[in-house]
């Protein structure tokens, strides 16, 4: 093929007499034009190994809209994708999904990516996102999109009764991490994070991969993606100031007259620990113990911490978690009733003058006897 020539796609590409789709010597193609009502698909049927080969480098698929579609149907199949991307600049950037088991159900999986308009200017990726998401949050809800790559890249299993189970491999082009406009983020650090479409957040899914931290155009692998939460919408996030800790539970009561206080998380992203403080008024708050973190996982994690204190009135506690590079999150307080004597005991007092007070603590109504020796 002819180094210059694009080949606009507004194909089917069928895989059933195993062809293959060849890109050599510089062969760009390009998938343009398509709207949320009217995609452009290019469309592969029952795909087997390798359906489109790329052979030596500058050659790949140039499709940075959302609705500009490579679309694998792949029906009961369980087979390895590699997706030549390339940018408008001529950037090569492959995305890799290695199939580990099969899906419930016959289906597709689409691929898109979503670009920032301009590269220079790039950075606030609200103005931007894809179809489905909501915002660009962190833990704090406020917008991270400085500490986000300026791209979107979509996954989009379509028809399955349970999604496939596969591995992914993102690369991605280094100067789209650049001081594009307010951007702040340590490209050699960036790891993958899913949008939850329920939810409509990022904070709950964790962040993902293992980042190479070299050339201009990097790489996170590889990491595995469960069945459960495969949405469609991924980005790259500086895990330093993550879109991180995801705080699913946190509530206080007594143990042994001593206040007892239980948190769960559903993720954490470089955590150190817990700071536990207390405040009698819901204003003035004072430590009073740390609880050592996870540092990483995607699973539910339990926590407890048992207070010295002994409440008199009803008393304010809150969660303040700090990453490992310092930085710290404070959570919405909570309040703790006093706790009740758990034990019945007797307290003698003398008062002079030969006579004596009895003072019985019980948490139960019930007839005594006093007899005096």
């Amino acid at each position: 093929m002819n180094k210059n020539l694009l080949i606009y796609l507004f194909l089917v590409f069928t895989g059933i007499c195993q062809a293959q789709l060849v890109m050599n010597n510089g062969v760009k193609g390009v998938l343009t034009g398509g709207t949320v009502g009217s995609p452009i698909y290019f469309v592969i049927n029952n795909p087997t190994a390798t359906p489109i080969k790329t052979i030596g480098a500058n050659n790949g698929l140039i499709m940075e809209a959302e609705f500009n579609i490579l679309k694998y149907n792949l029906g009961i199949l369980t087979t390895n994708i590699t997706v030549p991307y390339m940018s408008y600049a001529l950037e090569s950037f492959p995305l890799n999904l290695y199939a580990i088991s099969s899906a419930a159900g016959a289906g597709s999986i689409q691929f898109s990516t979503v670009k920032a308009p301009t590269r220079a200017t790039g950075w606030d990726d609200l103005a931007y996102k894809p179809t489905g998401v909501a915002n660009m949050n962190g833990p704090l809800g406020t917008d991270n999109s400085a500490f986000v790559l300026d791209r979107f890249w979509i996954i989009n299993p379509v028809g399955y009764g349970t999604n496939p189970q596969v591995t992914l491999d993102f690369n991605f082009v280094v100067a789209e991490g650049a001081v594009n406009g307010g951007n702040t983020l340590n490209t050699s650090t960036l790891l993958a994070q899913n949008y939850d479409d329920v939810g409509n957040s990022w904070n709950a899914m964790p962040q993902e991969g293992t980042n190479s931290g070299t050339g201009a155009v990097n790489a996170v692998a590889t990491f595995e993606l469960g069945s459960n939460y495969f949405n469609r919408v991924w980005t790259l996030v500086d895990p330093n100031t993550p879109l991180p800790i995801t705080l699913s539970g946190f509530n206080g009561g007594c143990s042994n007259g001593r206040v007892s206080l239980q948190w769960s998380t559903a993720s954490e992203s470089n955590s150190a620990y817990f700071s536990v403080e207390e405040s009698f008024d819901g204003v003035s708050y004072f430590k009073i113990g740390n609880v050592q973190a996870a540092g990483n996982s995607s699973s539910t994690l339990n926590y407890t911490f048992l207070s010295d204190s002994v409440l008199s009135k009803p008393a304010y506690f809150k969660l303040k978690e700090v990453d490992q590079n310092g930085e710290a999150t404070s959570f919405n307080p909570i309040v703790v009733k006093p706790c009740q004597i758990i034990e019945e005991h007797l307290d003698i007092v003398s008062t002079g003058g030969g006579s004596i007070k009895v003072m019985l603590y019980s948490l139960t109504s019930q007839n005594i006897r006093i007899k005096a020796f």
